[in-house]
């Protein structure tokens, strides 16, 4: 991991990284070694912005504790989803997102915080998400919360370049949405990769 980090910064430079989860290793044993490879980093003295996704606001203290500046927070757009994979409803997810989002600003404003919306498309348990649905929950984040970004996340690898292009089309042309406000995380194969990037003028 430490050399797969290294290179990614090393050839590519990007403005901010993804690098683990503080999360029970029980649950996800990949995430183990999350805050080891976090002091790598912190050794290295780097200018790009180095996120954590914390899923808790157990997580959240313990990044705290160890010095993390720059939060993911994560939620869904299917209360089935989110009964399935932590438990609770998406109205009590929202309760405890702004006790996490106020817990890290109150520790310092100058903090990063980005929101990862998975389900954006489909959800696996519940189907197709409607794209009003995705609409009405993205502008509850972003009128709600400072973020550096809020993540449209295809969870099943299903979204499409022309359903992708009306989301954001609504968001900007309709609601006036930063473009830089957005960003996207795909599960999908090459081929609609190839065509959501063509759609966004990304060289593939």
């Amino acid at each position: 991991k430490i050399s797969m980090f290294d290179n990614i910064i090393t050839k590519y430079n990007p403005n901010s990284i993804d690098k683990g989860s503080i999360v029970n290793p029980k649950i996800l044993p990949q995430m183990e070694n999350t805050i080891d490879l976090f002091n790598h980093v912190k050794s290295k003295n780097i200018d790009n912005d180095i996120y954590i996704l914390t899923p808790n606001i157990k997580s959240v203290n313990k990044a705290l504790q160890i010095g993390v500046k720059n939060f993911s927070l994560i939620t869904s757009m299917s209360n089935v989803f989110q009964w399935k994979n932590i438990n609770t409803s998406l109205d009590n997810t929202k309760r405890n997102l702004s006790i996490m989002y106020d817990t890290i600003q109150d520790t310092n404003n100058d903090n990063k915080i980005k929101i990862y919306l998975s389900c954006v498309n489909e959800c696996p348990i519940s189907g197709k998400i409607p794209i009003e649905n995705v609409i009405n929950e993205f502008l509850y984040y972003y009128n709600h919360y400072k973020v550096e970004d809020i993540c449209l996340s295809d969870t099943c690898g299903t979204l499409n370049h022309n359903d992708l292009k009306k989301i954001i089309n609504i968001l900007i042309d309709r609601y006036g949405v930063e473009p830089k406000k957005i960003s996207l995380h795909f599960h999908t194969n090459s081929e609609n990769l190839e065509n959501i990037f063509k759609m966004l003028n990304i060289a593939y």
